[in-house]
């Protein structure tokens, strides 16, 4: 998905929980983060273990890179985290960051080279730091055919 200067439409971006509509989980993939974040990151509703956010893809995409950016303290974060794919009923871990691996307010790059195809892709944040983690930046680069 390339954020903000994809031009296709149908891409549904749902969360395991949000703070509130302010901070629901498409605005990590809008590229429109500003300081201090209102309507420019998802954060969860005070979760800190084993809450998810997760984008529906219009098409079936192969990606090789994920990009990430914690919200904008960076006192708070993700620190264990991973990557899977579904069918829409089990997931298919893609790619595990070693624990700890901590998302802070800079974008961070990984890569995820995988062989199949899918349209739905969700992170997985299995611990984090406590109150309000979310996200301010979610990409998954992809494969052109």
């Amino acid at each position: 998905m390339g954020g903000c200067n994809n031009v296709k439409l149908g891409f549904i971006a749902t969360a395991s929980s949000q703070r509130n509509n302010n901070y629901k989980a498409s605005n990590a993939f809008n590229c429109f983060y500003t300081v201090r974040g209102a309507s420019g990151e998802w954060v969860s509703n005070n979760e800190t273990r084993n809450f998810w956010i997760r984008v529906k893809c219009p098409d079936l995409v192969r990606i090789w890179k994920v990009t990430l950016r914690e919200r904008e303290t960076n006192t708070q974060r993700i620190y264990r985290w991973k990557l899977a794919s579904t069918d829409g009923e089990n997931f298919i871990t893609l790619f595990e960051a070693p624990n700890p691996t901590y998302l802070g307010n800079e974008v961070q790059q990984f890569e995820v080279d995988i062989i199949h195809k899918y349209n739905r892709y969700r992170l997985f944040c299995l611990e984090a730091e406590p109150s309000n983690r979310g996200l301010s930046y979610l990409q998954l680069f992809i494969y052109s055919d």
